[in-house]
Order: C-alpha cells, then sequence, then structure tokens
C-alpha cells in the first residue's frame, strides 16, 4: 500500500501540469471548427440542431480536459463560458432551429444547461477516490503553488478566454455569413435557372412540322399563351404560367390562316394587327362565318350607321347560341359605337376567343 508521501507526490505532480491559460487558448482555437460543424450539421442534419447544444457542451469538456489538465473549480467556469460563447455564436447565425421545426423553449434551455454541466464535469478532471484526501490537503488547506502562477490564475485565463475566442467566433461568423449569402444566392440562381428551363418546356415548338400534329383548338390555345402568358385549356380555366413570346403567338396564326384557312385565326390575327390590315381579316372571318368576327363587323356599321347596326346586333343576339355570345353582343352595347368606332381603338383578345367555337 501506498504511504501518504507517495500520494501526495503524485497528486502535487498532476496538479503542477494544471494550465488555465493554455486550455483557454486551445478552446479558443476549438471553437472555429466546433462552430463550422454545428453550421454543416445544422443544414445537413436540421432536426437534430437542438442536440447540438448538449453535444458542444461534451466537446468543450474534452477539449479542455486535454489541453488544460485541470483539477480545480477554475477550470469548470472557462468551459461553462467557452460554452456560452459558442452557443450564443449558433444562435447569432440562427442555428438552434431548423426552419420548420418546433421545440418547446423548456426542452431548449434543457438542453442548454445540460451541455453546460457536461462542459464543467467533463473539463475538470476528477480526483480519483484513493488521492481526495491529498487533494484536499493540497488545495483546500493549502494555497497550492500552481494556482498562484499566472496561467492558473482566474483574472488571467477567463479574460484571455473571453477576448480571444469572441476575436475569433467573430472573425469565423463573419466567414460563415459571406459564405450563406453566396449559398443562398448560388441555390436561388439554380432554383431559378431549373424553373426558368421548366417555364420554357411548356412552350410548344411552332414549326411547321409540328403545327400540322396539333388541332386548331390546341394551337388557338398556344396563341392565347404566347401573347399573354396564361395556357388555359378548352374548358376556359387557367393551366399554368407560360412563356410569352409575340412572335410565336404570330407565327402559329398566319400558319393557322395559310394552311387551314381557318376563320377564328383570320379574326384573332386581324385584332392583334388592327392597325394595318387587321379590319380586313375581320370582315374575312366574319364573311366565313365567324360569331366574333360578325359582332366586331356590326359595330362597324355603327360607325356610320348605328341603326343598321342595331339591328344586326338584334338579330345575332336572338339567334345566338351559346351565352358566350350574348357576352359580347352585350359588352358592344354597354361600350357604345362611339367608344369602338375611335381611330385609337384596338380590340382586346379575350380568351373567350380560343375557348368557344
Amino acid at each position: 500500500m501506498e504511504n501518504d508521501k507517495d500520494v501526495l507526490a503524485r497528486v502535487n505532480a498532476k496538479l503542477e501540469q494544471q494550465n488555465a491559460l493554455k486550455g483557454a487558448l486551445a478552446l479558443s482555437i476549438w471553437s472555429i471548427p466546433m462552430l463550422i460543424a454545428w453550421y454543416y450539421l445544422f443544414h445537413n442534419y436540421g432536426q437534430t440542431a437542438p442536440m447540438l447544444l448538449l453535444v458542444s457542451g461534451i466537446f468543450v469538456g474534452l477539449a479542455l480536459r486535454f489541453h488544460g489538465k485541470g483539477y480545480v473549480r477554475l477550470f469548470a467556469y472557462v468551459a461553462v463560458i467557452a460554452h456560452f460563447l459558442i452557443v450564443a455564436s449558433a444562435y447569432i447565425l440562427g442555428l438552434i432551429l431548423a426552419p420548420g421545426e418546433q421545440a418547446w423553449a423548456v426542452l431548449l434551455v434543457g438542453l442548454y444547461v445540460a451541455g453546460a454541466w457536461m462542459s464543467a464535469y467533463l473539463g475538470r478532471i476528477q480526483i480519483p477516490f484513493e488521492e481526495d484526501r491529498a487533494f484536499f490537503q493540497l488545495t483546500e488547506m493549502l494555497v497550492h503553488g500552481s494556482s498562484t502562477q499566472l496561467r492558473n490564475r482566474w483574472f488571467v485565463s477567463l479574460p484571455v478566454l473571453f477576448i480571444c475566442m469572441s476575436v475569433l467566433l467573430w472573425i469565423t461568423l463573419a466567414n460563415l455569413y459571406t459564405f450563406e449569402q453566396m449559398r443562398s444566392h448560388y441555390e436561388r440562381a439554380e432554383a431559378s435557372e431549373v424553373a426558368s428551363s421548366d417555364f420554357n418546356d411548356k412552350a410548344i415548338d411552332v414549326s411547321k412540322l409540328n403545327l400540322d400534329t396539333l388541332s386548331t383548338e390546341d394551337a388557338l390555345l398556344n396563341v392565347y399563351a404566347y401573347h399573354k402568358g396564361l395556357l388555359y385549356n378548352s374548358r376556359g380555366y387557367m393551366v399554368s404560367y407560360y412563356p410569352r413570346s409575340e412572335y410565336k403567338a404570330m407565327t402559329i396564326l398566319k400558319y393557322l390562316v395559310e394552311y387551314r384557312n381557318d376563320a377564328r385565326a383570320k379574326f384573332i390575327l386581324g385584332i392583334l394587327s388592327y392597325s394595318s390590315d387587321g379590319l380586313q381579316l375581320i370582315q374575312a372571318a366574319s364573311n366565313e362565318g365567324d360569331k366574333f368576327a360578325r359582332v366586331h363587323m356590326a359595330g362597324q356599321f355603327g360607325c356610320s350607321q348605328p341603326d343598321i347596326a342595331e339591328d344586326l346586333l338584334s338579330r345575332l343576339y336572338k339567334t345566338a347560341e351559346d351565352s358566350v355570345l350574348l357576352s359580347e353582343i352585350d359588352e358592344l352595347r354597354d361600350e357604345g359605337f362611339e367608344y369602338v368606332c375611335r381611330s385609337e381603338y384596338q380590340p382586346p383578345f379575350l380568351v373567350r376567343y380560343v375557348t368557344s367555337f
């Protein structure tokens, strides 16, 4: 069995190895990879973010235990302060709770307290039972020599810890914030590129070869989609947004007029080219029986012969077979002949022109 002198000598040797200043500096350096690891785990395993309040305390305690080799209460204080600074930095970066995740405040506080306790417990090496008496004699009954050294004085180690760790964490925070801004910008740009690609993929090919495969109704729906940026189905319900292209809209219309001699396409092309030879196309569509073109041309009579125009509209109203045409006539009457006869008048391209046949 060892005598008391041997035990005292062994405990004294352990106490002489204590270095709170070294532990504080080491923790300051270790705080950088700890915060970076926290950032990485948060963004890749966000649901475990609250647990990092506890795990960070364990790592702080182990790092201080390895570098400081401390036995006195000062090392517990160093560990708790270091843990607080790391958690505060994570909080500033918003790394405590992932978006969409919820946790009770009492749970977060509990995890933080548990992490602080673990850092204090692990950061201070425990004296074995058989050395407890010798430790008491050297540290409680007397002032041990290691405690009077500057490296183990609280007014040296704690300020050094606070200043060095705060500076390094601030630099790390600035870099992580810059990286986060760049990452967010890249993700937004990538998402925008994918969305733009998906958006443009909705558009159809307007080559003659492809248009030959489409029905006239589908082709006209795409004309409206290209012109307005809104794709409707044949029932008049909007399906999705659509890439706009006036050129492609006109290409489809010219195809329908040239190769299919479609009256509705003539009417719509007349509307879109109203300021040039549009009225002639609308007249041609009316002659071929397009109902909307006939209403429009009846309105044109109102510019010079309002009585004849009203008579034509009344006849069309009586023979109309659908409510859409009735609405077209009612709107013309509400606007009045004076409105549609203005030199700057531009007929609107309404969705009913591609959904009602």
